[in-house]
């Protein structure tokens, strides 16, 4: 029987975890990526649906039959921010 010694041993394991460790980093960046794609992806749907919203009402400025003077976007109010506000003499 063929028995390996202890530094044979030792060596076998050491490049084995080695490799493993390749892997487990490799497959880290891969999910890193897929993460930022997916943000990004994210983003660019709540963009597109703020846009979508804002044009109805910049062409409409009504909604639940209240009419509005303007449609104003990404407004500050103290030191907050607002995607879309809908602006009149009463509202």
């Amino acid at each position: 029987m063929f028995q390996k010694s202890k530094k044979e041993t030792d060596e076998f394991f050491q490049k084995s975890k080695q490799e493993t460790d390749k892997r487990i980093q490799k497959m880290s960046d891969k999910i890193d990526t897929l993460g930022t794609l997916l943000r990004n992806h994210t983003n660019n749907v709540g963009e597109e649906a703020e846009m979508f919203f804002f044009r109805s009402f910049e062409q409409s400025k009504e909604l639940g039959g209240i009419k509005f003077d303007s449609v104003r976007k990404n407004a500050l109010c103290k030191g907050v921010e607002f995607d879309i506000v809908l602006v009149n003499s009463t509202a």
